[in-house]
């Protein structure tokens, strides 16, 4: 890694970080993810493939189909089930979610 991110400098002199959407700085180990990058608190994808209803995604070349949809904070790191619905079933579409997120942060 070796670089700081602004969120990480951020926290370093009190400020509150918050983030939410794609994560496009990778994520193949706890160091690279956004709650360790100086980010408070997240609600996004890894991934782009996902279902923007269903939160469904599947990587490229493998057969697993998985939710993509995360939550970080300092309570909780993990599945943002509390989103998506019985059986699959979003509750709503996925940016509406973000957005909502937002206006709930702030």
């Amino acid at each position: 890694d070796g670089m700081t991110l602004l969120p990480q400098k951020l926290n370093k002199v009190g400020y509150a970080t918050h983030a939410a959407g794609k994560w496009h700085l990778g994520f193949s180990a706890a160091s690279k993810l956004p709650h360790a990058r100086g980010f408070d608190t997240w609600l996004g994808y890894f991934t782009h493939r996902e279902d923007k209803y269903t939160k469904i995604s599947g990587l490229a070349g493998t057969d697993g189909l998985y939710r993509d949809f995360w939550l970080q904070s300092q309570d909780y790191d993990g599945p943002a089930s509390q989103y998506v619905g019985q059986k699959g079933n979003a509750t709503s579409f996925g940016d509406a979610q973000l957005s909502q997120f937002v206006v709930d942060t702030l």
